[in-house]
């Protein structure tokens, strides 16, 4: 029997799960449990808040809703607590997470003016980054590290690959504070950042 060629639609799809398993295996906690299959949109906010690492109590959703991408299903999450803002962006039908962004809330107002005798260099930022999503700089390939100014306050932007997995991570240039980070397995997409099954909970740092 004369075998069909894949169409580029499938090799995406296939691609797309296989990145979603190394960045799965690379995280350390091997293969996750299979989230019931297709998920509701409240599964899914409890999968979203488990996978934060924060009490259901602390949390205030502020979107809850379904969408499509690409012909997929999707659910759109957005909370807060009183420290953090989380948007997840979660697979109806396979429980991936397809995007994740954390940014650290009102950080700005406490924090003290960077000067050039204050900063922790460019070194110690790598490390953060990289210790963020549990790896050393020496596991990862870092394509940009950038040292910016966003509201006044300066941060170092890195961005790293591991396992064909792209991670973002913006530090405070003083504190050394994470203020932001995400991943994306589906680098094609601008912001979409892929990630575990949900199910698969990760420690927030």
């Amino acid at each position: 029997m004369e075998t069909k060629k894949m169409t580029a639609t499938t090799k995406r799809s296939l691609a797309r799960a296989a990145c979603a398993l190394a960045l799965l295996l690379s995280l350390g906690g091997g293969m996750a449990s299979a989230a019931p299959a297709p998920l509701s949109i409240d599964q899914a906010r409890d999968y979203a808040v488990a996978e934060a690492g924060v009490p259901a109590s602390s949390v205030t959703y502020t979107k809850s809703e379904t969408d499509t991408e690409e012909g997929t299903t999707v659910y759109e999450i957005k909370f807060h607590t009183d420290t953090h803002r989380y948007q997840y962006e979660i697979d109806a039908a396979t429980g991936v997470i397809r995007e994740k962004s954390v940014h650290l809330l009102n950080y700005r107002q406490h924090h003290t003016e960077a000067t050039p005798s204050n900063l922790i260099g460019r070194q110690r930022a790598q490390e953060i980054a990289a210790r963020q999503f549990g790896f050393r700089v020496t596991d990862v390939t870092f394509h940009k590290m950038e040292l910016d100014t966003e509201h006044g306050k300066m941060e170092y932007e890195c961005r790293f690959y591991k396992d064909a997995v792209k991670y973002k991570v913006d530090v405070d240039a003083v504190s050394g504070e994470v203020v932001k980070y995400a991943y994306d397995y589906d680098g094609h997409h601008g912001d979409r950042h892929g990630g575990p099954r949900a199910g698969h909970h990760r420690r927030h740092r």
